[in-house]
């Protein structure tokens, strides 16, 4: 899918924004301009999925304003039962043969590998553009390229708080917090003189975790504007399912409750990148007297990451 904005000027009327989908649907133009001329000079962003879209992993998006692109995103996504001998796949990127030079950084969102997998295998191919990212999401991307034997040609640039902007060519890029089951997770708002593209990255409703910072929706509210278009860009998981789910501090109490009943050894299992919940866990067995043991190359691996 391509989705396109287009801005043009007309030599009586101030400049109008237009949206248009190119999924086979019809133009979506403000009425008042329906006749005018385009500028021979328009200037369009492209917002082109490489992944992601109908699938869970090998989330990639690109963004692209007339000679500058932004990429948010290079994760991988595992194979399914139907694909014996395949360790994971990754996003296509040949439409970006050729434009390497204007891409001017890439953006990850957090450290899933959903969402960062593919970087060892990708950023060499695109001749190493830098990277943007918070602390935790780096330091992981980082692990990935020394056991790819790649870390040093990393270009990388560390995102301290959400306050902060970046001015990428003609896109600036702004952050905001987002509640996820990883930390340092981000939202990322991504401005261009046609439109304002605001992407949460994958992120939980949840008003009350456990830790980390809850999702910023009041700092969402200052990216709306009257002239600019502006598109959310929705992490979609499970959202056909009916009802609401759980909050991290519900799992909190259960799993609490559940160690101080165990009259024994007590087994868990979890994702290695849900380094916070971890963190809890430990918490939790330290304060009940329970010696803890990891398990796992990824779950040692992460939480190590976390404790520097």
């Amino acid at each position: 899918m391509t989705t396109q904005f287009n801005k043009y000027q007309s030599r009586h009327r101030p400049s109008t924004p237009r949206f248009r989908n190119t999924m086979g649907m019809a133009p979506v133009t403000p009425a008042n301009a329906l006749h005018q001329p385009r500028s021979s000079n328009e200037q369009k962003l492209r917002i082109i999925p490489f992944g992601g879209q109908e699938e869970v992993g090998r989330n990639m998006t690109i963004f692209e304003y007339g000679h500058d692109i932004i990429v948010l995103d290079m994760g991988l996504q595992f194979p399914e039962e139907d694909m014996p001998g395949v360790d994971y796949i990754i996003p296509d990127i040949r439409y970006l043969k050729g434009k390497e030079k204007n891409i001017r950084g890439v953006i990850l969102s957090h450290g899933h590998l959903d969402h960062i997998g593919a970087v060892p295998h990708l950023l060499p191919r695109l001749g190493w553009p830098t990277v943007y990212a918070s602390r935790m999401t780096l330091a992981l991307v980082r692990r990935r390229l020394e056991e790819a034997k790649l870390q040093r040609y990393l270009k990388a640039y560390e995102i301290k708080t959400a306050n902060e902007t970046l001015t990428l060519g003609k896109i600036k890029v702004g952050f905001f917090d987002v509640t996820h089951s990883i930390m340092d997770a981000l939202g990322v708002v991504i401005q261009t003189p046609v439109a304002n593209i605001v992407h949460p990255g994958d992120w939980r409703y949840d008003l009350n975790p456990v830790t980390g910072r809850p999702t910023d929706f009041s700092q969402l509210a200052r990216w709306n504007s009257k002239t600019t278009p502006s598109v959310l860009m929705m992490e979609s998981l499970g959202s056909t399912k009916e009802g609401s789910q759980i909050s991290e501090i519900e799992i909190f109490r259960n799993i609490k409750g559940l160690l101080e009943r165990a009259p024994g050894r007590v087994i868990i299992a979890t994702f290695a990148s849900m380094v916070e919940r971890v963190g809890w866990l430990i918490n939790i067995s330290e304060q009940l007297g329970k010696k803890v043991a990891l398990d796992g190359y990824s779950m040692k691996m992460n939480v190590e990451i976390a404790k520097k």
